[in-house]
C-alpha cells in the first residue's frame, strides 16, 4: 500500500509573487524549503505529486520540475521512483 502524501497548508500556495525579480521557480524552491524547516513536511515526509504542486500553485510544470530539482541537489528530498518525492533533509 502507498502512503498518503504530507500535504501543504493551502497558504503556501498564493505567496509566490510574479511581479518580483526572483524567478518563480527560486520562490516555490524556497517556499518549499521553508515549509520543511518549520516542520510542515517532517523528515521523511512523502510529498505531494509535482502534478498536485503545479496545479495548487497554479504554474507551469516545468517551475514546479525545476524548484523540486535544486531541492533534490541541495540534499533536502529525494526522488524515489514509483513511491514519490520524499523529505530527508
Amino acid at each position: 500500500m502507498r502512503p498518503h502524501p504530507h500535504a501543504l497548508p493551502d497558504d503556501v500556495f498564493d505567496e509566490l509573487d510574479g511581479s518580483s525579480s526572483v524567478p518563480l521557480h527560486a520562490q516555490v524552491t524556497e517556499v518549499l524549503r521553508r515549509e520543511v524547516r518549520r516542520g510542515a513536511l517532517p523528515h521523511g515526509a512523502l510529498m505531494e505529486s509535482e502534478r498536485s504542486l503545479t496545479e495548487r500553485f497554479g504554474l507551469g510544470t516545468w517551475v514546479v520540475q525545476r524548484a523540486m530539482g535544486e531541492l533534490v541537489a541541495s540534499g533536502v528530498v529525494v526522488r524515489q521512483p514509483g513511491i514519490g518525492t520524499r523529505v530527508i533533509g
